[in-house]
């Protein structure tokens, strides 16, 4: 046979046979009443049967049940409206074993013809991805951890979904280019973020840099950021790529904790000075004594020496103060009550607020008995009462309630308690309340907003050292022009 012959169709037929059975896509041919037609080396392979036990067999018999399936579903829409169509499909063998496939489905004359491609290795690959992104996603949902990149040709930007997150918006809605991102930095801070950015991009390495984010809800958070320029095949800066840690907590943490170290260190100091000095006012008073003793009670003598008396008695009543914060004052601690303590100062709370504020009592009668000091525990009380009085002189509502609470491990670190049940005794007045700075030293001795001659300002850091003397701790939330509460927490007795 010459090559301007026509080849024999038998011939041809045979040689395309040859080809389709040596395929690597699996090519079966099912007639209209699902009898198998043909099916090539690599199908029979795919269903793990000889291609003669399929041949002349329908695929129920074949394969019972398999009409329940939705692959049968698929292939009869094929074969009733003559549409092809394409998609992956997981067959499980007997042995339990499971491949996956991709399957194009077309009609021919004689019923329709299923062509089928093995993709186990990429389907299970695609997977093993899919798996490691999530527990990448997971791992850095719970590092407060995102990640960015900002295509430096282009000033766009790209956010993972946890640093969209971290941003406080929607996957996909975080700043498109390095200037919104700016626009979200606290305007104190922006100009160390574009100049560290500035620099990186232009002399390459890396930066790391904290600065304060406003999310769109106000919210303030703390970021630490470290990212790295990196360059594209022919040494270019192509991207600047980074992580953003959401620090916040920690900051707080840190502060909390300096705060307690500045409030125990100033506690040890003004404890300390007040023993000593309590010592002093000790002998100034034994010596008045001895000196009116020994004088005319009338006479000028004794009334210059009953001044200095009353002088010194005021300046002890001072060192209790300060001892009581400095924690060395002596206690009477004995298991109380503190719904009846509560009742029974009352009257005196009622009378230091004065008429113009209304107070209620809220108290829970479930509440176990604390280990306390009655005065001492009066003593807050009244502290409390003549705070709230003073931040309202127009009048407003004050309330004290008890109840118990359960103290876990963040919140009970943040109050220095140790995880646990607590009765908590809460006191809430509707006045002008307190921004941060105000309340980052209300419990330090000697200070005070009031005007000079006013306040001594060791009213409430008196009644901290009490709570922490008694084992407990006294905190409080409070913000401008919503009024402050205070809470004391203290020991159950049982």
């Amino acid at each position: 046979m010459t090559r301007d012959e026509p080849m024999d169709p038998g011939a041809i037929a045979d040689r395309l046979r040859l080809s389709i059975d040596h395929l690597m896509e699996g090519v079966q041919l099912i007639g209209h009443d699902w009898r198998y037609l043909y099916l090539n080396d690599t199908a029979a392979a795919h269903g793990q049967r000889p291609a003669e036990s399929l041949i002349g067999r329908t695929m129920m018999a074949c394969y019972p049940g398999i009409e329940d399936t939705e692959l049968f579903d698929r292939l009869r829409v094929v074969m009733h409206e003559r549409t092809p169509v394409s998609f992956r499909n997981e067959f499980v063998y007997p042995d339990g074993e499971r491949r996956w496939f991709d399957l194009r489905v077309q009609p021919v004359p004689d019923g329709i013809c299923v062509i089928s491609l093995d993709v186990t290795a990429h389907q299970q690959m695609t997977q093993e991805l899919r798996q490691y992104q999530l527990r990448t996603e997971f791992a850095m949902r719970a590092a407060q951890m995102g990640v960015w990149q900002l295509r430096l040709s282009t000033g766009e930007m790209r956010w993972s979904m946890t640093m969209a997150d971290l941003g406080g918006v929607a996957p996909g809605e975080g700043p498109e280019d390095f200037e919104q991102f700016l626009e979200w930095v606290h305007p104190e801070d922006r100009s160390s973020v574009r100049e560290a950015s500035a620099r990186a991009m232009h002399a390459g390495g890396e930066f790391s840099l904290g600065f304060r984010v406003v999310r769109p809800d106000g919210d303030l958070r703390w970021m630490q950021a470290h990212a790295r320029v990196t360059e594209d095949d022919h040494g270019i800066p192509d991207l600047l790529i980074g992580v953003g840690i959401d620090v916040t907590e920690r900051r707080n943490t840190e502060a909390q904790l300096r705060q307690a170290q500045k409030m125990e260190a100033v506690g040890r100091l003004a404890g300390g000075v007040a023993h000593d000095f309590n010592n002093q006012l000790s002998i100034i008073l034994g010596f008045c004594g001895l000196v009116r003793d020994a004088v005319e009670a009338d006479s000028q003598v004794a009334s210059d020496v009953g001044e200095i008396q009353r002088a010194a008695e005021r300046a002890m009543d001072l060192t209790r103060h300060l001892l009581a914060f400095g924690r060395r004052q002596v206690l009477r601690i004995e298991p109380l009550d503190l719904n009846d303590l509560v009742q029974e100062t009352d009257r005196l709370v009622r009378q230091v607020l004065g008429s113009s504020v209304a107070c209620e009592l809220r108290l829970d009668p479930d509440v176990p008995t604390v280990m306390g000091d009655t005065n001492q525990i009066q003593q807050v009380l009244t502290n409390l009462a003549m705070n709230a009085r003073d931040a309202m002189p127009d009048g407003g509502r004050f309330e004290l309630a008890t109840a118990v609470v359960a103290l876990a491990g963040a919140e009970a670190a943040r109050l220095e308690l140790e995880p646990g049940r607590y009765v908590v005794l809460r006191a809430t007045d509707t006045g002008h309340g307190m921004d941060e700075a105000t309340r980052a030293r209300m419990f330090e001795p000697f200070f005070t907003t009031k005007p000079v001659g006013q306040g001594t300002g060791l009213g409430l850091s008196t009644s901290y050292g009490i709570a922490r003397q008694l084992g407990g701790s006294l905190a409080v939330e409070s913000e401008p022009g919503r009024g402050a509460t205070f809470r004391l927490y203290l020991q159950p007795a049982d």
